[in-house]
């Protein structure tokens, strides 16, 4: 009987993790000069697919984007956001991996930091569609959110003085002062609000 040799087929590549990030959300994650995704998240991302041999795709967007990319299955995952009753309705939540923590910030020489609860009949800038913007909705409907695209239009209304305070996460607003080049211009709350 001759030896028969088969060919081993080769395994099928599976098909990528695609992966919703925001493309200006920086420290975490930011279309790079070169067009890369970067940032912390995307390298947390690109780690765990190394380690376990799982291709990923990044699908980068506006926040918003982010969302509707994981609502209508254009993206398999999330990079990361904060857990709500109106998103657990939709999405599932992993276990946190990394605590961000969110405060005011106000513009250093219009105003003293004050705790949220005095900003009643004030403006607040906010991300559009953030928890941030649904926590002031739902929990101080006497101020009033404007709602943002990002960090960048957030800290030019503050500036300008259109609106009293902004309420974000710290490592982003810090990180893209320090990008502006223009430490000291914000005060940020002593509290930490979750």
């Amino acid at each position: 009987m001759p030896l028969v040799a088969t060919a081993q087929q080769p395994a099928e590549t599976p098909a990528p993790l695609r992966i919703a990030i925001d493309k200006a959300f920086s420290p975490y994650s930011l279309i790079g000069p070169t067009g890369e995704a970067t940032g912390l998240a995307v390298e947390i991302w690109r780690a765990w697919s190394e380690a376990t041999g799982t291709p990923i795709e990044f699908i980068p967007s506006g926040w918003e984007g982010t969302l509707d990319a994981l609502r209508s299955g254009k993206a398999d995952v999330h990079f990361g956001m904060f857990k709500n009753a109106s998103r657990a309705e939709w999405a599932d939540f992993a276990e946190p991996i990394h605590q961000i923590h969110t405060a005011l910030f106000f513009r250093v020489g219009r105003d003293k930091p004050v705790p949220l609860e005095k900003l009643a009949g004030e403006k607040v800038g906010v991300w559009a569609e953030t928890y941030q913007h649904q926590f002031l909705k739902d929990n101080h409907p006497d101020i009033e959110p404007v709602a943002l695209e990002n960090d960048d239009q957030l800290i030019l209304k503050l500036l300008k003085g259109e609106v009293r305070a902004i309420l974000n996460e710290v490592p982003s607003v810090e990180a893209d002062l320090a990008a502006f080049g223009i430490r000291g211009v914000l005060a940020r709350s002593e509290e930490s609000l979750f």
